[in-house]
């Protein structure tokens, strides 16, 4: 019987490289469907095998049944229960194999997901920038103005910042302001040159907080990402541990050793086919279980899974809503920098990402699960 399992894998091996991971980076959305649509048929495949076989030895047991009792009638049915009691065994081993098979497909689209999340965080510079943004310091207009109060200061003897200091924004703005107040400049001109820079200081000590906090928790998401991608690879790790495939997931996917992998799950076939041929159901069975525990563990990592992407999710929405509360946008938004109306943009951005291309909606139903544990 598990002969036809390794034709029905050897299939499906040729169908998922043409069609799952095949397909172009615009189109990962759909790999998650595709590989529900090309599991549920090859599982359906193998229950329809199964039946057929399991029919037909029916058959035969309700023609016995029809006919007088004998002894050669009884050792008859004896034999043909036993030949569907072997079908039914060989059925569970061959569900057993075919959804670890879809199982590894399955790390695979997801460890593209979040290979793709990786890249997302690193390439998203307007929120490494954000430090600047709250520092008034790094503001040109803030710079000249501070540089001629300070000149004017030293005339006068006042009191310097220590360096150390000046690189504090709190402190900065608190001593531009206070060097204004106190300098040479008639009342006019002070006040013209506290309004050159009151959106700056508005801007930087009013967002400081909100800013910092979209930061260290955009900092947050990422190395929680990380911690994901690590354990995706002590996933695929165990997962493939059973069938003896110890090539750590990274290194597969760098040499493209795929088709190695699915010879070792060809070879755990055949080693079960010997098992069963010899009736030695205590070693059979110890595969058996190994299979199924390490698709549990796949289980155990989708629910990881979408907890980040709908974690990610609330954060940048928080974060949408932080940047979009600066009550004096409209006094000031000529002096808002570039960076932050970047920074709005690549929030709604990763928004539509999360929503579109990391939130699968397929992930969360009971499908997937049915699928993975065997009944529909």
């Amino acid at each position: 019987m598990i002969k036809h399992m390794e034709k029905l894998l050897i299939f499906s091996l040729v169908l998922v490289s043409t069609t799952v991971f095949g397909i172009s980076e615009s189109q990962t959305q759909d790999s998650i469907h595709l590989w529900l649509v090309q599991t549920t048929q090859s599982l359906d495949n193998v229950h329809n095998m199964y039946i057929l076989q399991a029919s037909a030895v029916q058959q035969k047991l309700s023609a016995l049944s029809n006919q007088n009792n004998s002894k050669e009638m009884l050792i008859e049915e004896i034999i043909l229960q036993n030949k569907l009691n072997q079908i039914f065994q060989a059925y569970q081993y061959d569900l057993t194999v075919k959804r670890y098979q879809k199982g590894i497909d399955l790390i695979r689209i997801l460890h593209e997901k979040i290979l793709g999340l990786d890249h997302h965080f690193s390439s998203m510079k307007t929120f490494q920038d954000i430090l600047t943004l709250v520092n008034p310091n790094t503001y040109p207009g803030f710079e000249d103005t501070k540089e001629i109060i300070t000149s004017q200061l030293k005339k006068n003897q006042a009191i310097q910042l220590p360096a150390l200091l000046e690189s504090n924004p709190f402190v900065s703005a608190s001593y531009m302001i206070m060097g204004l107040m106190i300098g040479d400049k008639d009342k006019k001109a002070k006040e013209a040159d506290l309004d050159a820079i009151s959106c700056i200081l508005d801007f930087t000590l009013q967002m400081q907080h909100e800013l910092n906090t979209i930061f260290y928790e955009t900092e947050y998401l990422r190395t929680s990402n990380t911690a994901l991608l690590e354990e995706c690879y002590t996933l695929f790790e165990d997962y493939t541990t059973p069938i003896n495939y110890l090539t750590p997931l990274k290194r597969c996917r760098e040499v493209d050793d795929w088709d190695q992998l699915y010879h070792q799950l060809s070879k755990t076939m055949q080693s079960m086919e010997k098992l069963q041929n010899e009736n030695n159901q205590m070693a059979l069975f110890k595969i058996q279980a190994d299979l199924e525990f390490a698709v549990d563990r796949l289980l155990s990592f989708i629910d990881s899974y979408n907890r980040f992407i709908q974690m990610g999710e609330r954060y940048y929405q928080k974060f949408e809503l932080i940047a979009s509360n600066y009550s004096n946008a409209p006094d000031c938004m000529d002096q808002i920098p570039i960076q932050f109306k970047a920074l709005q943009q690549d929030i709604h951005y990763s928004i539509d990402k999360f929503d579109e291309a990391y939130n699968i909606t397929e992930l969360k139903g009971s499908q997937l699960k049915g699928l993975l544990y065997g009944f529909e």
